[in-house]
This record gives structure tokens, sequence and C-alpha cells, in this order.
């Protein structure tokens, strides 16, 4: 018996001593296993015509506000997941309307602003589950609120208007900012390299400066829209439109301080032609490596170059319907329809135990939860979240 244990503390002493062997333990012990946690009160209703994607058509979260904001496609209100993991009504008259809903959030405080062009300005705090309104859409100086972003060097949010321009600063009081005789600055975006705001109004983009004074920037087609905007390395300004994206060099200013007008602000901006489909979906970029799926394949780029990656399953018999990466884990997720797997940076391969039959083909990634509780998907007969078995009870996950 002694010559056993001193034969196994011996092996033990070289297991630890081989840096190779020590690498392999610790790859394996970083690589978590996922499990599959059923939602309660999270299978589709008639509401949902059965379908359990319905569920949720946009999902949004904030740093330090413990539940997501669901947004159905067909059933009536907005849902969210509570401490529990239950899918239950959002509550309070805000939010309703995932196209008329707009936020914000504070990354200092944490405090999240929603609005809505009809019933107006909302607060929701970190730590808080409902949000408390602030100022009715109805009341002055607020007509109907259109645009809200966080700005930090006002240490407040830049609120739109049609009555005008304002800072909702963190005592959420509101104060007028100067807009140059514009009455309704539009949609509103920071370009924080200049001081300055842009402002998307009526198809006509404006640059906004420390002063209040404005420049046109460019005029868009009809009905195309500012998404994003960024000042790139070389100093252009970049507008990226619903339909668009081009740059711009910044306006001149003049001996007074004030900007002129931008060269050929006054010209349309065409959409460009439609690009050609591409011969793959391109996926998440994950350990500086992109990734790329066909339901037939997987494979990463180097180079240029694309290298077909392994799989644990045959995709022709179970074709891939997704692929995102989870990112607390840092790991690979691939969704087959013979089941969900993990693909870690060594290229070592985990199925998700009970994900065979769960995924359907229109099973996707809806969004992570807030705290990094896990990521939430719709499955077969209804919503999952996607966790580290490590920190779930062992009672929560599908066996």
């Amino acid at each position: 018996m002694l010559r056993i244990l001193l034969a196994t503390s011996v092996l033990s002493l070289c297991l630890l001593s081989n840096p190779s062997l020590q690498r392999a333990l610790a790859t394996e012990r970083q690589f978590e296993e996922l499990c599959l946690v059923p939602i309660k009160d999270g299978q589709p209703t008639q509401e949902d015509f059965g379908a359990s994607w319905r569920m949720v058509s946009k999902f949004v979260t904030f740093d330090g506000i413990t539940r997501p904001i669901l947004y159905p496609f067909n059933r009536p209100g907005v849902w969210t997941i509570d401490e529990s993991d239950r899918f239950v009504p959002f509550g309070s008259m805000f939010p309703q309307n995932q196209l008329d809903d707009h936020f914000a959030h504070d990354p200092e405080t944490g405090t999240v602003i929603g609005i809505s062009s009809s019933d107006g300005v909302f607060v929701i705090r970190s730590g808080e589950t409902a949000f408390t309104r602030i100022y009715e859409a109805n009341d002055s100086p607020l007509r109907s609120p259109q645009s809200i972003i966080y700005v930090p060097r006002f240490k407040g949010f830049a609120l739109s208007d049609p009555s005008g321009l304002y800072l909702l600063d963190r005592q959420l009081r509101l104060e007028r900012l100067s807009l140059d005789g514009m009455r309704d600055p539009g949609n509103t975006f920071d370009l924080p390299e200049l001081n300055s705001l842009i402002l998307d109004r009526s198809n006509k983009v404006y640059l906004r400066d420390e002063r209040g004074e404005t420049a046109l920037l460019a005029t868009l087609e009809e009905w195309d829209f500012v998404v994003k905007t960024h000042l790139t390395e070389d100093g252009q300004i970049n507008i990226k439109t619903y339909w668009n994206e081009f740059t711009v060099a910044p306006p001149i200013k003049g001996t007074a301080g004030r900007y002129s007008q931008a060269d050929g602000a006054d010209l349309v901006r065409q959409r460009p032609p439609r690009p050609p489909i591409p011969d793959m979906i391109s996926g998440p970029t994950i350990w500086g490596r992109s990734f790329l799926q066909l339901p037939s394949g997987l494979w990463h780029e180097e180079d240029g170059i694309r290298v077909p990656i392994a799989l644990p399953f045959d995709a022709a018999d179970f074709p891939i319907v997704g692929v995102e990466e989870y990112p607390r884990q840092q790991t690979l997720i691939v969704f087959s329809l013979a089941g969900i797997y993990g693909m870690n940076k060594q290229g070592t391969w985990k199925e998700v135990p009970r994900s065979a039959g769960l995924v359907t083909r229109v099973t996707r990634g809806l969004g992570e939860m807030p705290d990094k509780r896990g990521l939430l998907i719709a499955g077969e007969d209804g919503l999952y979240l996607l966790v580290s078995a490590a920190n779930t009870a062992s009672t929560a996950c599908l066996k």
C-alpha cells in the first residue's frame, strides 16, 4: 500500500512539473462546461403563433440594470426575465414600443434615461427594476422627445425635442442648449474629438460646435437617416446612414470662429450600388480570427486564406444555422441541427448537454443577459439561458 501511495505521489509530481501537461490542464479548467437553463413561463403561446423566436424581437440591456428589456414580435407589452429566470412583463408605463422608445446610459453613475415621444422622459438607476417618469411629453418645455445620448464632456444627456436641444444633467434638471436659431435639432450624435454634436434633421446633417453654431455637412436622400458617426484616423467625419456611408472633411472655421458649410453639402448623397451577395456568411471575430460559415461548414480566415475547421458533427446531415461568440467564456458557439457546440481557442469542442433536438433553423442568440448571467436563446419549445455550468445550480441545468 505504501509503495502504491509513493508511486502515485511521484507520478503526480511528474505531471505537475511537466509544462505541457500543466498548460493542458489549465486549458481544460478554463474551458468551462456550458448548460441550458429553461426560462420559467418561457414557452410560446397563441399570441406568439407557437414560435419561441417570436417572443423576443429586440433585446436591450444596460450595466447595473439587472433585467433586460425584451420587445416581442406579436404579443402585447414589453417583457423581461427577472432574477428567478422567469419571463414576466417589464411593468410600469415605460418602456412600451420598440420603435418609439430610445435609451441612453451614463456609465459612471449607471443611470439610464428612456424617452417616448408620446409619454415623456423616464429614469431607472442601478439596482432598480422599473422606470420612473420625470418629464411628460406635453409638459413645458418638452413636446415630443425624439433623441437622447449621453455626452461625457457635458456630464449629462443631450436630449432632442421639436422645441429645441436640451441638457439633462445628473440631477435630472433640464437646461436649454443654444442652437444657432435652429429650433428642431432632429436626431443627435456625439463627435467628441471636435467637441461637437452631429444633428440629423429632415435629410440634412449638421455639425453643432461648442458655442451652439451649426454648419451643413451633407444632404441625404428622402427617407434616409444617420445611424452613427465617428472621426476617422485621418481626421475625416465618417457618417453611416441607413442606405449609405461616406466621409466629410471637417468644415473650416473662419476668423470669427464660425464653421463654414462643408464642400458639396447641398448635393444629395445617392446610395451606392448594392454590394454583391457574399459567398459565405461572416461570423464573429474572436482570438484575432475571423470566422465564416455556410450551412455545410465553418472556416476561419488567416492572411486572406480560408481554413476549414473540423466539426464534431456531420454538417451535411445536420446543417449549421448560426455561429456566435460567448464573450464571458471566450468560446465560439455553433448552433447546428445536431445541437449546440462550444469551441475554445485550442480548437477543442464540447457539446452542450440536452441541446440535440432543441435547435431549429431560426435558433439564435437573442442577447447576453445583464451581469453576464448567460446567453438567451430561442429553442424548439421555448426560451433558454446558455450558461456556465460551474456558476449554476446543478438542478437548474437540463440533464
